[in-house]
């Protein structure tokens, strides 16, 4: 009787490990395939992120040249980037997030009103991009048309 109860925990521990590996497979292949092009339009949202944001990933603090970027889902559910910027590492960087354009309701080519920011972080050194989490100061965590936002932190777990 023992035995069985381990063979069904070990089953049970393999199906666990198996839907987190495919988790972390499918978030590796969305951020693989990420394109960084950045529509601009005619609405934005600025967030500023200062030096005591300190980003990291994975504990290491962000290499000057590394991306920063916040990204939309489009009208067929794949992820765009709507605003992006350079970590400069010795001051302060502002990105400015694009909305929507109202004028091209078949296409959606920014964030709409209401809609979460979806954090982003591309390293320089290995072109790898990483989801990443943010945690605000101050101002809306979701796209406003002439938003202003500022970060508190920003990390990759």
């Amino acid at each position: 009787m023992k035995t069985i109860y381990f063979i069904l925990i070990l089953i049970i521990l393999f199906f666990i490990g198996c839907s987190d590996d495919k988790k972390n497979k499918e978030e590796f292949d969305e951020n693989l395939n990420l394109d960084w092009k950045v529509e601009i339009t005619s609405t934005n949202h600025s967030i500023a992120i200062t030096l005591n944001v300190n980003p990291t990933i994975k504990g290491e603090v962000l290499s000057s040249g590394d991306t920063i970027g916040v990204f939309y889902k489009d009208e067929i559910n794949r992820l765009r980037c709507g605003g992006k910027i350079a970590w400069k590492g010795n001051e302060p960087v502002a990105l400015s997030a694009f909305g929507k354009d109202e004028t091209l309701p078949d296409k959606k080519n920014g964030f709409a009103v209401g809609e979460s920011f979806i954090w982003k972080i591309k390293r320089k050194s290995d072109s790898k991009t990483f989801s990443a989490v943010a945690e605000y100061e101050s101002g809306p965590s979701t796209f406003q048309i002439n938003g202003l936002t500022i970060l508190k932190k920003l990390y990759v777990p």
